[in-house]
C-alpha cells in the first residue's frame, strides 16, 4: 500500500547533515574497530545517511 507524502513535511535535511564520525560512533555505541573503519572509508566527517548505511550497530536484544 502506498500513501501520499507531502514534501513540505518531510525533509531531506536530516539525512544530509554532516556528522563527526567519532561522535556518531559514540552515540551509536560502536566499538573502536568499527569507528576506525568508518574513518578510513569516509574521513573524519560524513553524512548521517552514509554512516547509518555503513555501520553495524550492536544488538540490544538476544
Amino acid at each position: 500500500m502506498s500513501s501520499h507524502v507531502d514534501p513540505k513535511v518531510t525533509s531531506l535535511q536530516d539525512s544530509r547533515k554532516v556528522w563527526s564520525v567519532s561522535d556518531f560512533a559514540r552515540k551509536q555505541g560502536l566499538d573502536r574497530k568499527q569507528e576506525r573503519e568508518l574513518v578510513q572509508l569516509f574521513g573524519h566527517f560524513a553524512t548521517k545517511q552514509e554512516l547509518m548505511a555503513n555501520c553495524l550497530r550492536p544488538r540490544l536484544t538476544r
